[in-house]
């Protein structure tokens, strides 16, 4: 049997590098509690579902992962408008109703941000959620927008 080639120390940092890239950003993504995140197949079947995003909706993880996102919408035509508008456009800012586990409904700030490849093929959406009350202002929607616009840039 033919001895395998060892792998070069320079090829041993890039693998280094990009598992502790990928472990900051799962950080990030994790940590985020105010915000709803999550991510998307073309088709809008969650691949990833964070602690806000549980907060928010009552779901955990294996709850949601691997089913349509189209679950939490009250009206899941808006859900189904969104994924277009950011697969034509980029991106889709709304505000609606979303479906806690309990039944409940709450109104949310939503954004969703078409992720491309390099090539320019959708891979998916991420989203972006946050919960609206009478004491959210403006700001805090830009500053929703701006974070979903930077994961999605960081997850391409």
């Amino acid at each position: 049997m033919a001895d395998l080639p060892t792998p070069r120390p320079a090829y041993r940092k890039v693998v280094a590098a990009l598992a502790e890239s990928e472990d900051r950003y799962r950080m990030l993504v994790e940590g985020v509690r105010r915000y709803a995140i999550f991510m998307l197949d073309p088709a809008g079947i969650v691949l990833t579902w964070n602690r806000g995003m549980q907060e928010l909706l009552g779901y955990n993880r294996e709850e949601i992962v691997g089913q349509s996102g189209a679950v939490v919408f009250s009206a899941r035509v808006a859900f189904r408008k969104e994924l277009a508008q950011a697969k034509g456009s980029g991106e889709s800012i709304a505000e609606h109703l979303n479906i806690r586990r309990d039944g409940g409904k709450i109104r949310v700030h939503d954004t969703t941000t078409s992720l491309r490849n390099s090539k320019g093929r959708l891979i998916g959406f991420a989203k972006v959620v946050r919960y609206i009350d009478s004491s959210n202002d403006r700001k805090d929607a830009d500053a929703a927008i701006e974070l979903a616009k930077a994961l999605a840039r960081v997850a391409v």
